[in-house]
């Protein structure tokens, strides 16, 4: 795990400074890897996303491919919708799942952004089990930001995420994250984020890695990424952490 996290700070290195970007997670919504960030989809864009990780769980190979939808509603709402293809070994699993997520409080306007959200899912294989997920998540700005068009030169986010997993699991969990950006001119950024671990729910604590860039420079519609995970299956720590590859892309003009 830090040998992918020193390999991708090393592309951040070659690639230069760094500039900030919304992006979806692979959860849906606009954040770092699994774990949101107090940011939002601009009004009037729709971000779109899909990945790919191949990885194991208990033994099982899985080939993921999370792809999600995220709109920009209000200035300070979005709405996303994820859905996850999963090949097993020996069977195929969808995971389905709508979520919002409003901003209280944004930058630089105020001192710090902070913003509440939650998201209901589906998981389908020979049967099925309903989800639920809600969060609360401060992020603060570093660097010279004076307006909301410029961009930071780093953001650091915390916050407290809620999982809840229905029948057969019934088990829920609370627990804190912690995540960090970097940005700077050249388009791309670079995330890490961690969340505490559930001893009931994970096998490791869930930590996650992640290099952006925009094909085309600022402001380009084109984005692609590629990280490192334990967390890409329901947002729970693995015991083994693999790396992904994904492309995003925004539409729309904003508001």
């Amino acid at each position: 795990m830090r040998g992918s996290t020193v390999l991708l700070a090393a592309v951040v290195l070659v690639l230069g400074a760094m500039a900030a970007g919304a992006y979806p997670t692979l959860g849906g919504a606009t954040g770092l890897v699994t774990l949101p960030t107090a940011e939002v989809a601009p009004a009037g864009m729709v971000d779109l996303a899909v990945d790919y990780q191949k990885t194991e769980a208990a033994g099982i190979e899985l080939k993921l491919w999370p792809a999600r939808a995220v709109a920009g509603l209000a200035k300070n709402a979005e709405l996303w919708f994820g859905y996850n293809r999963m090949n097993g070994n020996s069977e195929d699993a969808t995971l389905w799942n709508g979520g919002a997520k409003y901003a209280f409080l944004q930058e630089p306007k105020d001192k710090v952004s902070l913003a509440i959200g939650g998201s209901l899912g589906r998981l389908e294989n020979d049967g099925h089990m309903n989800e639920a997920s809600a969060f609360l998540v401060a992020s603060k700005n570093l660097g010279k930001e004076k307006s909301a068009g410029e961009q930071p030169s780093a953001r650091l986010s915390a916050g407290l995420v809620w999982l809840k997993f229905g029948d057969p699991a019934d088990y829920d969990f609370t627990k804190p994250f912690l995540g960090v950006e970097v940005f700077g001119k050249a388009g791309g950024s670079l995330a890490l984020e961690y969340r505490f671990k559930d001893d009931g729910a994970d096998l490791e604590a869930p930590f996650s890695s992640v290099l952006r860039y925009p094909l085309g420079g600022v402001g380009a519609p084109l984005w692609v990424e590629v990280g490192t995970t334990n967390a890409a299956f329901e947002s729970l720590g693995n015991d083994e952490s693999d790396f992904f590859v994904g492309v995003g892309y925004r539409f729309g003009t904003a508001k």
